[in-house]
């Protein structure tokens, strides 16, 4: 249990002072403004409103140095709402608020970010769809008041000093928050056929080179975020009428930071009237976690849970984690104009 937490502190503390990991959740189609600017308007409707929460330490949080929630919120809404140059084409527009609570060093990171799309309808059917994405994130980390103390085994159960703790030479309070701006570009391909659907999408990420480092505030050496990427793909396929294949992939890598996973999918139509559905499948993180799928459909509405049973080292410390998401794409229809009639009276 102490060198696991020990373990735990140090990939974390540097982790966030050498060039933080951008947020990633399990269910990334819940996800869609963190994964790509690019899937902004990327759906059948007019506008999508959804949100996704995870939590790593569910139900366990005495497995933290700190006993505080290690956890991430994601809300978003966009919308497709102008025409382009062409009939096939359109702009869509989005906007979106992540907060991160990284339990072990007490800081929070949020992120306000706006998203721009420019789709391109290929074909005279637009069966086929090019997009590109940009956004622009402000982006916000803060240490909290009691970030200068913690509750730890290292001192037989006592409160420690952090800095005393690390050697770091600093006093306490010294440890301030950071805030820098940021843009992501986007790039996006989808087909969709009669029986199956594909996309796939590369972003590239941190354009700007923003500075994440809380030691240099202190006085220590600056550290900027490098330039980085996700490359994700998602494939639906059809194997009868009621049953549907669904299998993704999603890698990301992010300064020394990088992860691969994989998933599969099937869905069930149960109610083809009222649109109802249901899904479940598994997914593996490279190396890490097992996951566990779960969705279900309704309409407009799409909902979906996921559990990670971790794999790797820290199989004792993380573990609890879920993932709850949901969306909801509403259709603004315009009424048709229709020119009056006027009826001959002798008729």
């Amino acid at each position: 249990m102490f060198m696991r937490k020990i373990t735990l502190f140090f990939c974390l503390f540097f982790s966030v002072s050498l060039g933080a990991q951008d947020v990633h959740f399990t269910l990334f189609d819940f996800a869609p403004n963190l994964v790509n600017p690019a899937l902004t308007g990327a759906f059948s409707g007019t506008v999508r409103i959804g949100g996704i929460f995870r939590d790593q330490y569910f139900g366990n949080r005495t497995e933290t140095l700190s006993g505080e929630a290690f956890t991430d919120l994601d809300i978003y809404a966009d919308g497709n709402i102008i025409r382009g140059f062409k009939k096939t084409h359109w702009v869509a527009a989005g906007i979106g608020f992540t907060k991160h609570n990284a339990g072990e060093l007490r800081i929070s990171n949020r992120i306000n970010a706006i998203s721009l799309a420019y789709h391109i309808g290929l074909g005279k059917k637009a069966t086929s769809v090019f997009t590109i994405g940009a956004q622009y994130r402000s982006n916000s980390d803060d240490p909290t008041a009691e970030n200068d103390r913690w509750y730890t085994e290292l001192a037989g159960g006592a409160e420690v000093d952090i800095q005393q703790l690390l050697g770091l030479g600093m006093n306490p309070g010294e440890v301030m928050g950071n805030t820098h701006s940021d843009v992501n570009l986007g790039l996006l391909y989808s087909s969709n056929g009669k029986n199956s659907s594909f996309r796939t999408g590369l972003t590239l990420t941190h354009l700007l080179s923003p500075q994440r480092s809380f030691l240099s505030q202190a006085g220590g050496n600056a550290a900027q975020q490098g330039l980085g990427f996700i490359l994700f793909g998602q494939m639906s396929s059809s194997i009868n009428k009621r049953t549907t294949f669904m299998p993704g992939f999603i890698y990301q890598k992010d300064g020394i930071f990088s992860e691969l996973a994989v998933q599969t999918k099937l869905g069930y139509e149960l109610d083809p009237e009222k649109e109802i559905s249901i899904n479940a499948g598994l997914g593996y993180r490279l190396g890490r976690e097992i996951q566990v799928l779960l969705g279900v459909d309704y309409g407009k509405i799409k909902g979906g849970l996921s559990y990670d049973l971790t794999t790797g080292g820290l199989s004792d410390a993380a573990n609890n984690t879920f993932e709850v998401g949901v969306n909801y794409i509403i259709n603004i229809e315009k009424k048709p104009k229709v020119k009056p009639v006027i009826f001959c009276p002798r008729l």
